[in-house]
């Protein structure tokens, strides 16, 4: 058996993955970009950076319970 034939094996068969990644990582890229933001200008008593943490946790688990 090639090493093709083995990353083969490993290859998605489902197209629907690629299209679910992207859209995942997209998000981790945003949600990464607005944490770094918010943990430089933290401030106890503004919780708007948790608000935002938690929406991209919801946006994260409707993608990932869509396509199952």
């Amino acid at each position: 058996m090639g090493i093709g034939n083995i990353f083969h094996a490993f290859q998605p068969k489902d197209k629907i993955f690629f299209v679910l990644f992207e859209k995942v990582t997209e998000n981790l890229v945003a949600m990464s970009e607005e944490f770094n933001a918010g943990i430089k200008d933290f401030d106890l008593n503004d919780d708007s950076m948790l608000k935002k943490m938690s929406d991209f946790e919801h946006k994260m688990m409707n993608l990932l319970t869509k396509s199952s």
